[in-house]
C-alpha cells in the first residue's frame, strides 16, 4: 500500500508534536498545588512526585500569591473554592 504525501506530512507533524510533548514532560517542573483540603494536597503531591516533578503545596490563595511572587514556578494548580481568596481571584493576582 502506497502512502499519499498528505498522510505522510500529517504523520510527520504528529511525530514532531509527540517529541515536543516528551521533551516538556521530561523536564522537572516546579509545581505549586493550592487547596484547602489536606487529603487532596497529599494525593496531588504524591502524583507529582511519582511523575518526577517537585511539588510545593499551599493551603490558601493568599499564601499561593506570596509563593508565586517569591518562587520560580513552572505551573500553579489552584482549587476554585477556597476560603479567603478563591482560586480565580488568586490566579488573577498571580498573573
Amino acid at each position: 500500500m502506497r502512502l499519499t504525501r498528505r498522510w505522510r506530512d500529517h504523520s510527520a507533524i504528529r511525530i514532531a508534536e509527540s517529541a515536543a510533548v516528551a521533551a516538556l514532560v521530561a523536564k522537572l517542573l516546579r509545581v505549586c498545588g493550592v487547596g484547602c483540603n489536606e487529603t487532596n494536597r497529599t494525593i496531588g503531591a504524591a502524583m507529582l512526585l511519582q511523575a518526577g516533578h517537585m511539588p510545593l503545596l499551599t493551603e490558601d490563595g493568599a499564601t499561593a500569591v506570596s509563593v508565586a511572587g517569591a518562587e520560580n514556578l513552572d505551573v500553579i494548580l489552584v482549587d476554585v473554592r477556597m476560603p479567603d481568596i478563591d482560586g480565580l481571584e488568586a490566579a488573577g493576582r498571580i498573573s
